[in-house]
């Protein structure tokens, strides 16, 4: 994690939250999105628009390819053993489909 980021602690859970400078800093070539707003039923995000943002972060170095994942699958989810095997499942796939 770079130097300039810092985790929050709110109650029991801590949370990091990252800039696109910080993501471009950290220079991962695929970024995982689950978007809650979409889950609950607001305005989505869209890949492109987030992959803009991460290549205006950026200073010369190739952007990260944005996956958006299924928001359902990861906040609605029950949680079993079958949800998890479609979240390996989709994991799996985007991290596949990256190396093309």
């Amino acid at each position: 994690m770079p130097a300039s980021v810092t985790s929050e602690t709110r109650g029991n859970r801590t949370f990091t939250p990252l800039s696109p400078e910080a993501i471009s800093e950290i220079d991962p070539q695929v970024v995982l999105v689950i978007d809650r707003s979409a889950a609950i039923g607001e305005e989505p995000a869209t890949a492109d628009a987030l992959a803009q943002t991460l290549f205006d972060a950026r200073a010369e170095t190739e952007t990260a390819r944005v996956v958006m994942l299924t928001p359902a699958l990861w906040y609605l989810s029950g949680g079993g053993l079958q949800s998890l095997a479609l979240q390996v499942e989709e994991v799996a796939a985007a991290l596949s489909s990256s190396r093309d």
